[in-house]
């Protein structure tokens, strides 16, 4: 059976390779389909005597492109013969450019259609030559059922979108390597090759969804008081995953002036902050409601850090009131730039 079905394959080939000239459909011609089929098989003209106007021009043009090699383009010709004319004959014709392209899928479904929409007007022979076809491309195709979690999921075999899941019934696929492509809004895509062979197969995902967050890390003088959004998180350094955005910070210390300000945590990145609170000269116990209010808006006014997105951590500088005595020394770099009191 198997020498059989492969002697019926290089038949096909032969029939579309060693043409008359006029056709690339098989040797005995088919009919001409329902929507033409009122002359009997015999009687059939070849497709070039007729197609007329648009299409015997575009089936011409494919009819060259096919004997010159160029598969790709002679299926495109075809299509729009077929498209001014209705002639199945043409899928045919396009089934053997789509074979010689190792689109066996394709193949398959333009013989189906080739049978179906000549009907009566195919010839025993020539409907058993269609089905070796089928029979035979059949082996070059797998059954794929993908699932994926969650529903909603838009699937692309090759770059080829195949449908949104849950997926109706399993995709047929050529044998090979096969590039998989699965996307959802709100969920990391996933792409990945796949070996896909002959008969059945079950690929299964399950889609993780996006988180927008990054870390924020802390460093403080020993026994400063870090708050992050109004909660206390640790004295000295701290670290922590937080949501994309602005957070505020605030570090206190007995004796110091208080930090406070707002800090932008970006996806996937690593935000470190360096603070050195500012020594206060006034006891803690003798500033006035409104003095503490004022040291709570210090921020980038009065006093700040250097933020630094990613691991890298920045010097940070600090100012201080006309009136609070000599400046403080500035502690470190920005990079290679040194950043001089009152930049």
């Amino acid at each position: 059976m198997r020498n059989h079905t492969k002697g019926r394959w290089l038949s096909f080939v032969c029939t579309i390779a060693l043409l008359s000239g006029t056709t690339l459909a098989p040797a005995q011609q088919p009919a001409a389909g329902a929507a033409r089929g009122t002359e009997a098989v015999g009687e059939r003209k070849p497709l070039a005597e007729s197609l007329t106007g648009v299409a015997r021009a575009e089936y011409e043009a494919g009819r060259i492109l096919y004997m010159d090699g160029d598969y790709q383009t002679a299926v495109v010709k075809f299509e729009r013969a077929y498209q001014e004319s209705k002639d199945p004959r043409l899928l045919w014709n396009m089934a053997a450019a789509e074979k010689n392209l190792r689109h066996y899928v394709r193949v398959e479904e333009l013989v189906r259609r080739y049978l179906d929409e000549s009907g009566a007007q195919l010839t025993e022979t020539e409907r058993a030559d269609a089905q070796v076809l089928l029979d035979t491309v059949s082996q070059f195709i797998g059954d794929v059922t993908i699932k994926v979690q969650p529903d909603g999921s838009s699937v692309a075999v090759d770059g080829a979108a195949v449908g949104v899941t849950p997926l109706p019934k399993p995709v047929r696929l050529e044998i090979g390597t096969r590039l998989l492509e699965i996307k959802k809004d709100g969920f990391v895509p996933q792409r990945e090759s796949f070996q896909i062979s002959g008969g059945s197969q079950l690929l299964e995902f399950n889609l993780e969804q996006e988180l927008h967050q990054g870390t924020l890390r802390i460093l403080a003088d020993p026994g400063n008081i870090i708050h992050v959004d109004g909660k206390v998180v640790g004295t000295t350094e701290w670290q922590g995953t937080l949501a994309s955005g602005a957070h505020n910070v605030h570090v206190t210390a007995d004796g110091f002036r208080p930090y406070r300000s707002d800090t932008v945590v970006q996806d996937n990145q690593t935000t470190t902050l360096r603070i050195t609170l500012q020594e206060d000269a006034r006891p803690l116990g003798a500033m006035s409601p409104e003095d503490s209010k004022n040291d709570y808006m210090w921020a980038w006014i009065a006093g700040g850090a250097v933020v630094v997105s990613g691991l890298a951590i920045g010097s940070y500088y600090l100012f201080r009131p006309e009136d609070s005595g000599p400046p403080a020394p500035v502690d470190g770099t920005l990079g290679t730039i040194e950043l001089p009191f009152g930049f």
